[in-house]
């Protein structure tokens, strides 16, 4: 996750898909503003199609303008919805479904056997490939994750070894954990960013003026035929977003309040003592509300309830730290989150080029509540009409 040549290609993939995915879907939305969207299904389509062109080296463009649906994006979501199940229902219960055929263990049986067909083929067609080219890794070649780890990291004079990861199953399993924690967790973040844009226009205006005054690099124009009603698309790279403090603030302060996994759930091996002195026995459930925290005036102060990114910056106008344990959202200790640089460059280079371009309003009336998921999705979707920020 740390790898340059991954960052570099997670931030082409997330421009690709700005470009040729979002971009296209929205002006063509802007274009008709009295057409209604769920903007949280455009996000997830959109995260889907990054995070597979990133650990797959593969685009099943999902998002497209249309928005009809993708059987590998809607077999992943049967996949997600079977897994919440059997959190929130007792084991006995799931595992006699699942023995009988009946409930959701049905569905996510069907929906498991089609993803996995279609992770067992792509793995061997792509081990295949890579063993048939007989090439070691370029050192500057930007390559997904499955191929990373089907080439290995052990040479031996020069000679790619495939031993470490012979095992299939072992690459699908893994494959299914990073689209999982890299897909559904940016696109909520993605949704409650700009459902708080909505609800905060001073925290908008800040934000826009931010980026009016720090442009990106020339590296992009716009299309010569754009309307003259459209402001030029803008593609933010790393280090240039890195430098927009009160953006960085403002992601945070929809990640404190909106945490994309609001429940953390763990389980004691053995008997234990808190932090607080609270005893554990053995085999112990603990339910972790990171929602919670992040709303407690004993952790964040009076105005704990307040869309505040101020509260973010140092008085010298820097990013302040806070310290894992009171910003849980990516956890912390070893079981920090591998992912949270990439997240978090991730986020931030795309509310960018969106919020600079264009408009939200929510639809009147419209009501946002929770649905029960493993991450933070809004039940009643997010339905926006879209239109550009005038030039």
């Amino acid at each position: 996750m740390k790898n340059k040549r991954y960052r570099l290609l997670m931030e082409k993939a997330a421009h690709d898909k700005l470009e040729n995915g979002i971009f296209p879907v929205l002006d063509h939305l802007a274009e008709n503003e009295s057409q209604i969207v769920d903007l949280q299904d455009v996000f997830q389509r959109f995260t889907f199609d990054v995070i597979c062109m990133t650990v797959l080296g593969y685009n099943p463009s999902s998002l497209n303008i249309d928005l009809q649906d993708v059987p590998l994006a809607k077999a992943f979501d049967d996949i997600d919805k079977g897994m919440f199940e059997r959190h929130v229902v007792p084991e006995t219960m799931w595992k006699l479904q699942r023995l009988l055929g009946l409930g959701a263990e049905k569905w996510l049986a069907v929906a498991t056997e089609r993803f996995d067909k279609f992770l067992y083929d792509f793995i061997s067609s792509k081990r295949e490939k890579i063993v048939r080219q007989q090439t070691t890794m370029d050192k500057e070649e930007l390559v997904d994750l499955l191929t990373a780890h089907i080439e290995g990291e052990t040479r031996k004079e020069d000679v790619v070894e495939y031993s470490t990861f012979k095992d299939d199953k072992l690459l699908r399993d893994m494959v299914i954990n990073l689209l999982a924690a890299g897909r559904s967790t940016i696109a909520v973040a993605l949704v409650w960013f700009f459902w708080s844009m909505a609800n905060n226009p001073r925290v908008e205006s800040k934000v826009l003026a931010e980026l009016a005054d720090n442009p990106p690099a020339p590296h992009h124009s716009d299309d010569d035929h754009s309307s003259c009603r459209r402001r030029q698309s803008r593609l933010y790279c790393e280090e240039e977003v890195n430098r927009l403090v009160y953006l960085h603030a403002t992601v945070a302060e929809t990640l404190r309040l909106h945490t994309p996994t609001p429940m953390n759930h763990k389980w004691a091996r053995e008997a234990d003592v808190l932090p607080s002195g609270h005893r554990v026995r053995a085999k112990t459930r603990i339910y972790v509300s990171m929602y919670a925290m992040g709303r407690m005036k004993g952790i964040w102060g009076e105005d704990c309830r307040e869309f505040k990114p101020e509260r973010w910056i140092t008085e010298r106008g820097g990013i302040r730290y806070v310290p894992s344990h009171q910003f849980t959202t990516f956890s912390g200790g070893p079981r920090s989150c591998l992912g949270k640089e990439v997240s978090l460059i991730q986020l931030k280079m795309v509310v960018a080029a969106i919020l600079w371009r264009y408009k939200f309003q929510v639809v009147e009336g419209h009501r946002v509540s929770y649905t029960m998921s493993t991450v933070l999705q809004m039940e009643n979707e997010l339905r926006v009409s879209v239109s550009w920020r005038s030039t």
